[in-house]
Protein backbone atom coordinates (compact mmCIF):
# COMPACT_ATOMS: atom_id res chain seq x y z
CA UNK A 1 0.00 0.00 0.00
CA UNK A 2 1.59 3.75 -0.83
CA UNK A 3 1.10 6.40 1.53
CA UNK A 4 -1.45 7.93 -0.69
CA UNK A 5 -3.10 5.20 -0.27
CA UNK A 6 -2.69 4.83 3.82
CA UNK A 7 -3.85 8.57 3.75
CA UNK A 8 -7.07 7.95 2.27
CA UNK A 9 -7.61 5.31 4.64
CA UNK A 10 -11.31 5.69 6.37
CA UNK A 11 -10.36 3.69 9.76
CA UNK A 12 -6.69 6.34 9.56
CA UNK A 13 -8.22 9.44 11.49
CA UNK A 14 -4.47 10.76 12.54
CA UNK A 15 -2.61 10.91 8.82
CA UNK A 16 1.08 10.85 9.49
CA UNK A 17 2.56 14.40 10.31
CA UNK A 18 4.13 16.14 8.15
CA UNK A 19 3.04 14.14 5.33
CA UNK A 20 2.87 16.32 1.58
CA UNK A 21 0.08 14.24 0.49
CA UNK A 22 -2.02 15.54 3.58
CA UNK A 23 -1.38 19.20 2.18
CA UNK A 24 -2.08 18.36 -1.06
CA UNK A 25 -5.45 16.50 -0.09
CA UNK A 26 -6.84 19.41 2.42
CA UNK A 27 -5.98 22.07 0.11
CA UNK A 28 -8.11 20.22 -3.12
CA UNK A 29 -10.78 19.65 -0.60
CA UNK A 30 -11.16 22.89 1.39
CA UNK A 31 -12.22 26.05 -0.23
CA UNK A 32 -11.34 29.68 0.87
CA UNK A 33 -13.82 30.18 3.93
CA UNK A 34 -16.49 32.96 2.85
CA UNK A 35 -18.54 32.78 5.82
CA UNK A 36 -18.08 31.25 9.57
CA UNK A 37 -20.60 28.10 8.75
CA UNK A 38 -18.07 26.99 6.59
CA UNK A 39 -15.62 27.33 8.37
CA UNK A 40 -17.36 24.98 11.18
CA UNK A 41 -18.11 22.53 8.43
CA UNK A 42 -14.79 22.03 7.29
CA UNK A 43 -13.15 21.48 10.75
CA UNK A 44 -15.99 19.31 11.68
CA UNK A 45 -15.26 17.07 8.61
CA UNK A 46 -11.30 17.39 8.66
CA UNK A 47 -10.21 17.41 12.00
CA UNK A 48 -8.34 14.31 13.29
CA UNK A 49 -10.20 12.22 16.06
CA UNK A 50 -9.36 14.27 19.46
CA UNK A 51 -8.55 17.08 17.97
CA UNK A 52 -10.99 20.39 18.46
CA UNK A 53 -11.42 23.91 17.37
CA UNK A 54 -12.10 25.98 20.42
CA UNK A 55 -13.83 29.60 19.86
CA UNK A 56 -14.06 31.88 22.61
CA UNK A 57 -16.35 34.63 22.79
CA UNK A 58 -16.20 37.55 25.90
CA UNK A 59 -17.16 40.86 26.52
CA UNK A 60 -14.32 42.08 24.69
CA UNK A 61 -12.98 39.95 22.14
CA UNK A 62 -12.74 36.22 20.68
CA UNK A 63 -9.96 33.77 20.56
CA UNK A 64 -9.51 30.56 18.29
CA UNK A 65 -7.37 27.83 19.70
CA UNK A 66 -7.12 23.93 18.78
CA UNK A 67 -7.66 21.72 21.38
CA UNK A 68 -4.73 18.29 21.10
CA UNK A 69 -5.64 14.60 22.52
CA UNK A 70 -3.01 15.40 24.94
CA UNK A 71 -5.02 18.17 26.04
CA UNK A 72 -3.09 21.10 25.18
CA UNK A 73 -4.35 24.43 23.75
CA UNK A 74 -2.70 25.71 21.05
CA UNK A 75 -3.90 29.78 20.42
CA UNK A 76 -4.91 29.92 16.72
CA UNK A 77 -4.55 34.42 16.70
CA UNK A 78 -2.93 34.78 13.73
CA UNK A 79 -4.21 38.08 13.28
CA UNK A 80 -6.26 37.42 10.21
CA UNK A 81 -9.81 37.03 11.69
CA UNK A 82 -11.31 33.85 12.90
CA UNK A 83 -12.19 32.24 9.04
CA UNK A 84 -8.22 32.37 9.08
CA UNK A 85 -7.76 30.88 12.50
CA UNK A 86 -10.24 27.80 11.48
CA UNK A 87 -8.33 27.38 8.60
CA UNK A 88 -5.04 26.84 10.13
CA UNK A 89 -6.00 24.77 13.07
CA UNK A 90 -7.30 22.66 10.58
CA UNK A 91 -3.88 22.65 9.21
CA UNK A 92 -2.09 22.06 12.30
CA UNK A 93 -4.19 19.35 13.47
CA UNK A 94 -3.43 17.54 10.53
CA UNK A 95 0.28 17.79 10.54
CA UNK A 96 0.79 20.90 8.24
CA UNK A 97 3.14 23.84 9.96
CA UNK A 98 1.32 26.75 9.27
Amino acid sequence: MTAAQTDQTPQDNHPPRGHGSVLTRLLAELPLFESMDQAIEAAAKHLPEGYEIIITITRHGYGVSLGTPECDEIDLDGGDGMRSDVWDGIMQANGVAC
